[in-house]
């Protein structure tokens, strides 16, 4: 439960960057599949963070409403994919000193995660190719 903590913690500080953005992420949701996936193998780190994305994705994590299989738009599901890319690359860097700096992390994640964007959506339905992305993006940051 912790772990689902982190993500909507940065989850919300995303969403507080973006007034307009109304999509809510579930932490029972996000609880569960953590607890499903605990024994992931032999995996490094960025592999993890990309198996725990599409399987967060596959749940529907995040949305209009979260856990249910309610399609959303192209533009709209791009944006929630960049969101949960941009906590992967946090998640992945290194540990800030205090709230402030992990925040700043947080939206530098997002900013290069949005500076990425064609190669990071490409990269999506590949989980070997979305690790490297992820461990691509998280040694810039």
């Amino acid at each position: 439960a912790g772990c689902a903590r982190v993500l909507a913690f940065a989850w919300a500080r995303l969403r507080s960057a973006t007034p307009d953005d109304h999509h809510m992420l579930s932490e029972t949701v996000a609880a569960s599949r953590l607890v499903a996936l605990r024994d992931g193998g032999p995996l490094g780190a960025a592999d993890h963070a990309a198996h725990l994305f599409a399987d967060l994705r596959a749940w529907h994590v995040a949305g209009h409403a979260p856990g249910l299989p309610v399609p959303l738009a192209r533009d709209e599901q791009d944006a929630v994919d960049l969101k949960l890319v941009a906590v992967m690359v946090w998640l992945l860097s290194e540990r800030g000193a205090d709230i402030a700096e992990e925040s700043a992390l947080l939206d530098m994640a997002m900013a290069l995660a949005r500076a990425c964007r064609h190669g990071v959506l490409a990269a999506i339905g590949d989980p070997d190719r979305l690790a490297h992305e992820l461990k691509t993006l998280s040694d810039h940051l």
